[in-house]
């Protein structure tokens, strides 16, 4: 997936840059920010995309649990970065090699290829009853109590 990187130098660049955070933190972040977009959209790697766009992982990590718009500019990366993986997995499991590619498709699309577990339970529990039951326990309890005088 070939995404123009951005440099700072379009104004209509910068102004993009921009709309992906909430408040930047300084000058350079919204560029960098876009860069590291950019670059994990070509890579699907956090790690890759930090070192390209000369960020810490913890500045990506910190801006997803502060900014509500750098988090929707991520998670559509995510999306196409799960097309680009659906894509290529397709083609890899028309010529018979599937496997590296499934771990990575949970990853990126847990909704379409989670694991799905599901458990049937038959039986009944009358609840009522084992309260009544419960109750009548409680109520003998605290007659032997009293009938013997060892109340607490």
């Amino acid at each position: 997936m070939d995404t123009p990187q951005t440099d700072g130098s379009d104004r209509s660049d910068t102004n993009q840059s921009d709309e992906i955070i909430s408040t930047p933190s300084n000058k350079r972040t919204p560029t960098r920010l876009r860069v590291f977009l950019d670059a994990y959209a070509n890579t699907g790697s956090v790690r890759q995309a930090c070192e390209m766009a000369d960020i810490s992982p913890d500045t990506h990590y910190r801006k997803m649990k502060i900014d509500p718009m750098y988090r929707e500019a991520v998670t559509e990366v995510e999306q196409r970065v799960g097309q680009l993986l659906e894509d290529v997995t397709v083609e890899r499991a028309i010529d018979g090699d599937n496997a590296l590619l499934l771990p990575l498709l949970k990853r990126f699309r847990p909704e379409l290829y989670r694991e799905r577990i599901s458990a049937e339970v038959s039986g009944s529990i009358d609840l009522i009853e084992r309260m009544k039951t419960a109750d009548q326990r409680l109520i003998a309890i605290k007659r032997n109590e009293t009938a013997s005088g060892t109340v607490s």
